[in-house]
């Protein structure tokens, strides 16, 4: 045995319909209204083959169906549910929640139809619209002087879908394109890393060796010095400072060591003072060496003290 149950979405569908109510009367000859499918579910409590019809819809004359939308609602695997126009099945379901949507329809009935298989259950259907359109072949008091309104409509329909998944493609396209230009970019910013060495540019090292090949000259250290003149220090610190010159343009760069010590990193002179460690009291030699962008080196001393 089943029972058949009735549920409404009626802020919804009251909405829908009023709309096309006033839609209706504010046109001379409306083309197409809605009707609501009400959400309807067959409640199945016994086994085997058990199906029936569950709604019925009968176009109203000098009409037809061109479009029915819905979603299938289920509580059981166990089930089928059919949706059929003048006969011919346009919509089959057996699982949950399934949406539908078929349109470029010509019908003058829509039936669905459910078919429980076993065990107890819920099948039905939700959400369900009916669109319906005057039939202009059969209707002479909708027709325009071609006698084409109704298929005009549906010209119009068909414009809008493809104008609407164009427009989802140029979207996908415009992202992919964005994509491209960001790849690009990231692709330039590598290449131009790749053409810098040791700070300089591959025209930079072009030019120097048009100029006269390699540079095998050393930099000429000009004065090495503590900071501000400084020749002592009480706290163990003592910064060095260094000025030279170079026989080709170009950032040089200093280090410095205490008593043969180890190597301070580099410093980009002139403009930077190498800070270095004066572990005990006493004097101590500071070696500082400076290269130019070749790799050529020149060294000198000083002497510091700590007090």
């Amino acid at each position: 045995m089943k029972k058949v149950i009735f549920g409404f979405n009626l802020w919804r569908k009251l909405m829908i319909i009023l709309l096309t109510v006033v839609m209706a009367n504010f046109f001379v000859a409306p083309l197409v209204h809605a009707a609501i499918i009400p959400s309807t579910t067959v409640s199945f409590t016994c086994s085997s083959f058990d199906s029936g019809t569950i709604y019925s819809y009968n176009a109203p004359n000098g009409s037809k169906v061109w479009r029915i939308s819905g979603e299938s609602s289920f509580s059981t695997h166990y089930g089928f549910l059919y949706v059929y126009a003048d006969g011919n099945l346009i919509a089959e379901f057996d699982d949950y929640n399934q949406s539908f949507d078929v349109s470029n329809l010509s019908a003058s009935n829509i039936t669905v139809i459910t078919q429980k298989t076993s065990k107890s259950g819920l099948m039905g259907i939700k959400n369900g619209i009916i669109y319906v359109g005057f039939d202009v072949a059969d209707n002479d008091a909708v027709k325009d002087a071609g006698g084409t309104v109704l298929s005009a409509a549906r010209n119009a329909y068909s414009a809008a879908e493809a104008a609407k998944n164009s427009a989802a493609t140029a979207a996908t396209n415009a992202q992919n394109a964005y994509n491209a230009a960001n790849a690009a970019k990231t692709s330039a910013a590598a290449a131009a890393a790749n053409t810098i060495y040791n700070g300089q540019s591959a025209a930079y090292w072009a030019y120097q060796a048009a100029q006269s090949g390699a540079d095998t000259t050393p930099p000429v250290i000009q004065k090495v010095q503590g900071l501000n003149g400084a020749t002592c220090t009480t706290t163990g610190t003592f910064s060095v400072v260094v000025q030279a010159t170079d026989n080709r343009a170009g950032q040089l760069q200093a280090r410095a060591q205490v008593d043969g010590g180890a190597w301070t990193g580099w410093y980009n002179i002139p403009g930077n003072a190498i800070p270095v460690t004066l572990s005990s009291s006493g004097a101590h030699t500071i070696t500082v060496e400076v290269k130019d962008l070749a790799g050529n080196t020149s060294q000198a001393t000083i002497t510091a003290f700590r007090i």
